[in-house]
């Protein structure tokens, strides 16, 4: 919707500025794709057999929000060069600006795989498909209203807007049907990780002499120190889930957060 409003709106031009800031969400949104795939039949194995989903959610939580911030904040700080990268000749400060802004949608798009999957297993389509259509119609609304002015910048402050509405209603939802409490602990984790994220990425892009290759690849290698710091990733959940394996219950000693 967002593309065919904006060239019908403001100009082929600007939807092809879109359209290349949109590439590489697309092409991040694989990541979030996969992780759903993986998780659709386990979660449905354990609604049947009755075994508590919460410890799954939280470790798919956790690790999806870890790849997500990762991916968003190393191409916030590097946009310019990875589409010199990918279109050296049609590389203007719109795109950047474009690209800069609708990246952040990946995080919320990343949690909706997570709860949507739970959602799905549940059979809970009707009332995510109202949440949906909610969505569609904010989209509509903030397209209408923003992108006279402000252009393909305007279709991507639309697209984050709806993107973390869903994810708020599929979370909300999510709650709701399965009865979970607390998660102040690991939100202010995800919060501490995102922070850790912006503010290494922005010391590496700032300060360290080196192409932007490697800045870029050593951004992404400043997740793994964050994550473990923060127990965002924990290997004693992780080999638990292996020992485990054969029965998909994940992370039992878990605690309340």
């Amino acid at each position: 919707m967002d593309a065919v409003l904006l060239e019908r709106i403001a100009g082929q031009a600007h939807a092809e500025v879109y359209a290349g800031a949109f590439r590489l969400l697309e092409a991040c949104n694989m990541f979030g794709y996969l992780f759903a795939s993986l998780l659709l039949p386990m979660f449905a194995r354990m609604i049947q057999q009755k075994e508590p989903v919460r410890p799954l959610v939280s470790l798919g939580f956790r690790l999806i929000w870890t790849g997500s911030v990762t991916l968003s904040v190393a191409i916030f700080f590097f946009r310019s060069e990875l589409l010199t990268l990918m279109m050296p000749e049609r590389v203007t400060p719109e795109r950047n600006d474009a690209l800069g802004l609708l990246i952040w949608a990946f995080v919320p798009v990343s949690i909706t795989y997570i709860f949507s999957t739970l959602l799905t297993a549940r059979e809970r389509m009707m009332e995510m498909n109202r949440f949906f259509l909610v969505g569609i119609a904010i989209d509509l609304v903030l397209n209408l209203l923003l992108i006279p002015g402000y252009f393909a910048l305007g279709s991507a402050i639309a697209a984050i807007a709806t993107q973390i509405f869903i994810a708020a209603s599929m979370v909300w939802l999510s709650v709701k049907t399965f009865g979970f409490s607390g998660g102040r602990r690991t939100m202010a984790r995800a919060l501490l990780f995102l922070c850790w994220m912006l503010l290494f990425s922005w010391l590496i892009r700032r300060y360290l002499p080196l192409q932007w290759g490697y800045q870029f690849i050593l951004s992404g290698f400043m997740a793994l120190p964050g994550a473990f710091v923060l127990k965002m990733i924990d290997l004693q959940q992780l080999k638990n889930h292996n020992n485990q394996s054969d029965t998909g219950v994940f992370l039992q000693n878990e605690s309340a957060d």
